[in-house]
């Protein structure tokens, strides 16, 4: 009997040109956490009627659900394929002659965003789910580490894969020292462990069409924008723009190694018409300093017409 190692497990995804139908070999490769999974599951329809028995019958079979929660470093060359499903529109602009590309990632009013083709080896057989959707990212990062991003999918169905290898690259996140967080355009060095979370608010679109699968997913709700950061009380400036309920555009800059000349692997993530919701005036945080644990929402900006977009500076040509 044969038994598999956790850490032979990989995945990957790529691009569907038919939204909904399956690809069947895998573009791109990440790099995820042990505990990341795509769960395909069944849910029961109760049969709870009396009929002079004292236990329960057995439930019919109801809607299929797949659901996907992945855990992966912030990386130039993979977060793109997360943010452009997330937000479903992506700008692309060579930098004149280099192999240095930025794309601008923003919220689409369409309610298909676009779809991947997830793939898992689980060791024991490979697997694919067609119609990956991603729902919401959750980023964060703090004083020792590396940036992180947490990923919430939806996606249709779970069918066997041919087998593929994974394509080995070399680690390259963001690291804590190469991140800066900036309040209206300005570097904030008084913060320290931050998170940012944009959900889209998919949801899965059931109808009578002889499946137990999801028939779309669709994203017609409005974006939730919600974040925080630990700072290191200076001054009380956070505390005062809370009381007058300020506007305020919440940025985190991510700048990585060198690609070409000038241009380097860059991430911005970009909150417009942000409001603290609270901003706690006796928190002690780390060292036994007096700080505060601050938490955001971001709003739509009138004066900037968008309330979140993302810019990513990589080497990839396209999304």
């Amino acid at each position: 009997m044969a038994y598999y190692p956790v850490d032979l497990k990989s995945f990957a995804l790529k691009k569907e040109s038919v939204r909904g139908t399956a690809e069947t070999a895998p573009a791109k490769h990440v790099k995820v956490a042990r505990d990341s999974s795509l769960d395909y599951s069944l849910e029961h329809i109760e049969n709870d009627r009396i009929q002079g028995v004292n236990s329960d019958f057995n439930p019919e079979a109801g809607r299929k659900i797949g659901v996907g929660k992945l855990t992966i470093d912030v990386e130039a060359e993979t977060i793109g394929e997360f943010m452009y499903s997330l937000l479903g529109t992506v700008v692309t602009a060579q930098q004149s002659t280099s192999t240095a590309y930025v794309h601008t990632f923003s919220k689409t009013t369409s309610t298909r965003h676009q779809a991947y083709t997830m793939f898992v080896n689980r060791g024991v057989d490979y697997f694919r789910s067609s119609l990956g959707v991603v729902k919401r990212i959750e980023f964060s990062g703090d004083t020792q580490g590396k940036a992180q991003a947490s990923v919430d999918m939806l996606f249709k169905a779970e069918q066997t894969a041919s087998s593929f290898s994974p394509t080995i690259a070399a680690p390259d996140p963001f690291l804590f020292h190469e991140t800066i967080f900036k309040i209206d355009g300005t570097q904030d060095s008084d913060i320290g462990k931050w998170n940012l979370s944009i959900d889209n608010q998919s949801e899965g679109l059931w109808l009578l069409n002889s499946s137990q699968d999801v028939s779309d997913i669709v994203t017609a709700k409005k974006l939730m924008l919600e974040g925080g950061f630990d700072i290191y009380f200076t001054n009380t400036a956070e505390r005062a723009d809370f009381l007058a309920n300020t506007s305020r555009k919440m940025e985190v800059v991510m700048t990585g190694a060198t690609i070409t000349g000038t241009h380097a692997y860059t991430l911005t993530l970009a909150a417009y018409g942000c409001r603290y919701v609270s901003v706690p005036f006796d928190s002690e945080l780390d060292g036994g300093l007096i700080g505060a644990s601050v938490g955001f929402k971001g709003f739509y900006s009138v004066s900037d017409s968008k309330a979140f977009d993302a810019t990513l500076k990589n080497t990839s040509t396209t999304y």
